[in-house]
């Protein structure tokens, strides 16, 4: 009782070592495998091989995206869409920036919705390497760069419209441009 009475105070210390995480986001849209899946066998390999090597002085998160970013369940490469921000939004709920250090980010680098992944904030508070696969060929394309117009435009007024349209490799004899103007529901 007397023992209970000068109150002891007894200190016990834990020490814990916790490896800092490296996140490996994989891209799993189907333009990964549209034109060579010959590919596949090597990057897997490859990537086992990278993640056993980085294990020893990193804990390894994995995780796969298209559309969604979720846990890493396999090698499918069946997403209809590409969201690279939706990794970061990803990897930014499930790891602690403390311990975060790295991103490696696998993807072919087209994306075709939700943020550009270059104004995220996870770029700057975690280096993000990325790791690019395809072809490095420019295809053939048309494309609207951009549209010039005013803001605001009262009934009656003239106004005009700009549009920069970019062509590479394209035969202009099999194009053609239309402008079309419609008014009271008539071309």
């Amino acid at each position: 009782l007397f023992f209970l009475l000068m109150n002891p105070m007894i200190k016990r210390y834990n020490q814990e070592i916790k490896k800092p995480v490296i996140a490996l986001a994989i891209d799993q849209s189907r333009s990964m495998i549209q034109k060579d899946s010959s590919w596949i066998k090597t990057f897997i390999k490859n990537l086992n091989d990278f993640e056993s090597r980085i294990t020893e002085k990193y804990e390894v998160h994995k995780l796969g995206f298209g559309v969604n970013a979720q846990a890493f369940k396999g090698f499918q490469f069946n997403s209809l869409g590409t969201d690279l921000g939706s990794s970061l939004d990803y990897i930014s709920d499930q790891a602690d920036p403390a311990y975060l250090k790295g991103i490696v980010l696998f993807s072919d680098g087209i994306y075709n919705s939700g943020k550009n992944p270059l104004y995220h904030p996870m770029t700057d508070l975690v280096p993000v390497y990325g790791i690019i696969h395809g072809d490095s060929t420019q295809e053939k394309d048309l494309s609207i760069q951009r549209v010039y117009h005013n803001d605001i435009i009262y009934s009656g007024d003239k106004f005009s419209i700009q549009v920069d349209i970019l062509a590479w490799q394209c035969d202009p004899s099999k194009y053609n441009f239309k402008l079309s103007r419609f008014e009271n529901n008539k071309q």
